[in-house]
Order: structure tokens, then C-alpha cells, then sequence
């Protein structure tokens, strides 16, 4: 919005990380993920006060050990994100910027 200070992408480094991939169907099946749960708009859920779907497969990757988890965009499939649970704390993984920004054009 205007005022708000220029947008940059960062590269970022990721140091070891147990991640659960939910384009991996036969590991979404060993851990009895449905990867289209985290695809479900959850803020209607949550407005009706209700615990969103997009929290089963991240429960699931938690309960497994895992520190993150991939899953595809739901505006763009063929797009991808990584959440971690927790980063730069003992015992997880550690992030760190990994070069210049760049400005992220407005659009």
C-alpha cells in the first residue's frame, strides 16, 4: 500500500532440515497425510470456530519429527512453498540470507 517501504526477495540458505514433501505421494500415504487438506482456504474455518484442515498435514509433519513441510500453492499449483516450524533454535535447522536482494516489482 502506499507509504509501505520497497519489497525485496531475499536468496536464502537452509542448513539440514527434515522436511515432509506433500507432492510425495507415498510418503503423504506412510504418514496418513491427504495433501489436498493444505490446500483448503482456512480462514472461513476459522471465522466459524472451527480447527482448519490445513492443520492436519502440518500436526502430521510435527508429529513425525519433521521441521517443515512442502506444499504446492493453492492460487498456483504448479508453485511450491516451504514453512518451518522453527528455525535458528537449538535442534532446528538454520536459515541465513544468502546474497543480495532483489526489488520485488510492484504488479
Amino acid at each position: 500500500k502506499p507509504g509501505d517501504p520497497p519489497r525485496e526477495t531475499l536468496p536464502l540458505r537452509l542448513g539440514p532440515a527434515r522436511v515432509v514433501d506433500l507432492r510425495d505421494t507415498a510418503l503423504c500415504t506412510r504418514l496418513g497425510i491427504r495433501p489436498s487438506d493444505a490446500a483448503v482456504p482456512w480462514l472461513p474455518q476459522r471465522a466459524r470456530g472451527e480447527a482448519p484442515d490445513t492443520w492436519r498435514p502440518a500436526d502430521a509433519s510435527r508429529a513425525c519429527g519433521a521441521d517443515g513441510m512442502i506444499y504446492t500453492a493453492r492460487s498456483a499449483p504448479e508453485r511450491w512453498h516451504l514453512v518451518l516450524f522453527r528455525w535458528n533454535e537449538a535442534g532446528g535447522p538454520a536459515v541465513s540470507v544468502d546474497g543480495p536482494g532483489t526489488p520485488l516489482e510492484a504488479g
